[in-house]
Order: structure tokens, then sequence, then C-alpha cells
């Protein structure tokens, strides 16, 4: 659902236009939260989630073009691009482990879904409203402008080789997705794996001193969950991994070039998986976790920008390479959850391991970035 509006929302922001898509979006996606909220079953779980990605879909793409399309230079483009999808993401990943940490034993998944999500969409909309104007010349939508031109009007219409680039990009952006996203489960995964060796182990050593079924106990350990203190591992390693590591990106990848930068990330990224693959302990495990998390969060920073980067595609193909580039991205996302909810771990992190080696490949042929 999220590919297809993704790429639906090329032609529906140039017929209605960026703002009314943004708006679109981001009122649908409250009232289908709201809808899980107040009906909590299955099928109106399946239903409202398959909803908001349409939604979050029409966003997704349509945000960075409309910020792009607004910047007066290329700086404030990526500092502005770089705020959207690092800052934003950090204050997510930290609000919602932290929120789970606090009240997910008191209320309902389905509210907890509401207290996540509807801080984050009121200002949105608020700001869109309210502080976007009709720009004289033109018929789009943006906001108030404090320079005389924007960068598209400055750009030409394609840039050199934009399929190349574009097919480039979209597996670099696919690969970082795949770990990102990937990490969000496979460190939950972790820590089940060893509290289920660690509780296995305890049963058996007990095993002739009780009368109870140790193999329904074995059971039993095997479904342990992670909550209580397991979240704030997961915060300590998404929070504050992200909220060093995406500021930290913005700041190298304008002192390394990208081929050095992204390489060393890729590389730091495959030795902490290669390790993690020896099966060491938790504590290693969640700190080894944490240095692949921290390597995403840099690489992130580059990922906020480049599907936005007018001077890298040209305006012309802006909307539909960072559509493109989105889409298959989110292909990255479904693929490192998946693999890492229902894969046993050591396979989880091979494949992970394997995707971060593609990565450095398709960083070596991006020599003209």
């Amino acid at each position: 659902f999220f590919a297809i509006s993704t790429m639906a929302a090329v032609p529906l922001t140039k017929r209605f236009g960026d703002r009314i898509i943004l708006l679109l979006s981001l009122y649908t996606t409250i009232m289908f939260s709201f809808t899980c909220a107040l009906l909590p079953n299955y099928y109106t779980l399946i239903l409202s989630r398959s909803l908001i990605g349409l939604c979050v879909g029409l966003n997704s793409a349509t945000v960075g073009v409309f910020v792009s399309k607004q910047a007066s230079s290329k700086e404030v483009a990526d500092l502005s691009l770089f705020m959207k999808g690092g800052i934003a993401l950090t204050l997510g990943g930290g609000w919602v482990s932290i929120l789970g940490w606090l009240i997910l034993d008191a209320v309902e998944w389905h509210n907890f879904i509401i207290f996540t999500s509807l801080p984050f969409f009121v200002p949105a909309v608020i700001i869109l409203h309210c502080c976007t104007v009709k720009t004289p010349d033109s018929d789009s939508w943006g906001p108030i402008a404090t320079e005389s031109t924007s960068l598209i009007s400055k750009t030409k219409d394609y840039g050199p080789n934009f399929s190349g680039r574009v097919i480039k990009t979209s597996i670099f952006i696919f690969c970082n997705v795949f770990l990102g996203y990937g990490i969000i489960l496979l460190l939950p995964s972790i820590i089940r794996y060893h509290k289920t060796c660690a509780a296995e182990e305890y049963l058996k050593m007990f095993q002739l001193y009780t009368d109870s079924d140790t193999d329904v106990e074995l059971d039993h350990c095997r479904n342990v969950a992670v909550q209580g203190n397991d979240l704030l591992i997961l915060a300590a390693v998404s929070g504050g991994a992200n909220a060093v590591g995406r500021p930290l990106g913005y700041f190298l990848r304008n002192v390394l070039t990208f081929r050095v930068l992204q390489s060393s990330i890729a590389f730091v990224t495959a030795l902490s998986y290669s390790i993690i693959l020896f099966k060491p302990g938790l504590t290693t495990a969640s700190v080894l976790m944490g240095v692949a998390t921290l390597s995403y969060s840099i690489q992130d920073a580059e990922v906020s920008i480049i599907p936005y980067d007018v001077d890298y595609f040209g305006s012309t193909g802006l909307a539909l390479g960072a559509a493109v580039i989105t889409c298959v991205g989110m292909f990255g996302a479904i693929l490192g959850t998946s693999l890492a909810a229902f894969s046993p771990p050591n396979i989880a992190v091979l494949i992970t391991l394997l995707i971060s080696v593609t990565q450095m490949v398709v960083i070596y042929f991006m020599g003209e970035r």
C-alpha cells in the first residue's frame, strides 16, 4: 500500500499540489489511527494499518520534494531535509521506546497507537495551514519566502545519467533501510533469544528438584516477551544512537567524500554483524547492535538528503526519482523487518551482513556523488 501511494503521489501532486496531498495524508492518518483505537480487533487493525500505509506513502516522497521546491539554495535544502529525516525520526524513535516503557503495561495497545502518533501529526497540520501561503507568481503553496529565488529555478531539467543514478541510489537506500528497520526487530529478537536460553538453562538445572512438567515450562520460556527494562535497552540503542549518529553524519558528509564516508560506515556495520554471528553475550550483542544503529544513523543523514537532491537528479525528474527511491526503500523496510521477525537470529544476522557487503559494492559505483 505504501509503494502504491508513493508512486501515485507523483501525478496527484501535479494535479492538486504538494500542500493539499500532505494535508490529506495527515488528516486521513489521524482518522484511521482513531478508527484502530475505537474498534480494536484483528480486522480493523489490518484495515487501518493498510490505509495508514497509503497515507504515509503519499506523504513520504511528497514532503521531501515540497521542501526542495521551497529552498533558496542547496545548503538550505540539505539542512531542511536533514532536519526532516534526521531529527524527526530520532525524536520519534526515542519517543516510542520511552513511552512504551512508561505506559505500555498500563494502557491497551490500540490506545498506545494514539499516544505515539497524534502528538506529531497535530503540529504538522497547524504548520501547513498557518505557515504556508500561495506565492504571487505561481499556483503552488509554500513557506513565506525570505530570499528572491528558489533552488528549483536555478537547476537544469535532468541530471546526467538520470536513470542510472536513480537505480544506484535506490539500491543504496534499500540496503540502508533494510539494515535500519531490521534493527528495530532484530534487537528484540536477540534479547528474547538470550532470555530464553537463560531461562531454559535455569529450568534444566532444577528439573530434578521439581515436580512440574519441564517441557511445558520450556515452551513457556520460548514465548518470553520483551518488556520492562528491555525497553530501556531499545530506547538507548535506538534513540541514543540516532541522537548522536544523525548530527554526526550531517557534519561528516560536509568533511569527507561520499565514497570514503559511506564505505567506512558500511564496513563498520558489516564488522559488527560479523562479531554478532559468534553469539556473544547479551551485553556485547546489545553494544554491537548499538554500533550498527549508530552506523545506520550516520548514513541516514545522507539518505534523508540524496533522494531530493535537485543538483543530482535535476528538477524535472525530482518527484519521479524521489518516488521510485522511496518505494524501493520501503521494500527494504518490509524485507528487513520480516527477516528479523520470522527468521532465527543467526540467519537474520547473516543475511544482514550480506546486505552490508552489497551496500559497500554499490557505494563504490557511486563515484559521481
